[in-house]
């Protein structure tokens, strides 16, 4: 096999690529306005996780449920087989019978999000989560 040939560049060419290179990779100022919205951001995801740790909590307590299996995100199916992301799924007990846990997590809950999830919840025994 044939070695490539190597060339050598002059210093003006390489002064030349520096300066492209140089003025494509610019220093980025981040503004107050910047962090504010990434402090929200975050606000937001620690809500979203204290209520959802609220709601396992509240669940397990008076209602005598025991969690079997680790609370995660994933699927289930509707009548027709169609798989439904949630944002809470898993599997527990009540009175010695098996049943699922699902639920949504939403930083901002609409009447909508609540109407859709009455319908998910209604149409998958635990047989149909994957």
């Amino acid at each position: 096999m044939a070695k490539a040939k190597q060339t050598k560049l002059s210093q003006a060419l390489k002064v030349e690529i520096d300066k492209i290179v140089n003025d494509r990779i610019k220093p980025q100022a981040v503004t107050k306005s910047d962090l504010d919205e990434v402090k929200n951001f975050l606000k937001e995801i620690s809500e979203g996780l204290k209520s959802a740790l609220e709601s396992i909590i509240l669940l397990q307590q008076p209602n005598e449920i025991t969690i079997n299996k680790r609370i995660s995100r994933g699927y289930i199916s509707d009548k027709e087989g169609d798989k439904i992301e949630v944002n809470i799924v898993g599997e527990g007990e009540k009175n010695d019978e098996s049943i699922m846990i699902i639920g949504e997590c939403k930083s901002q809950l609409s009447k909508n999000d609540v109407d859709d999830f009455v319908v998910y919840a209604s149409i998958s025994p635990v047989s149909s989560l994957i």
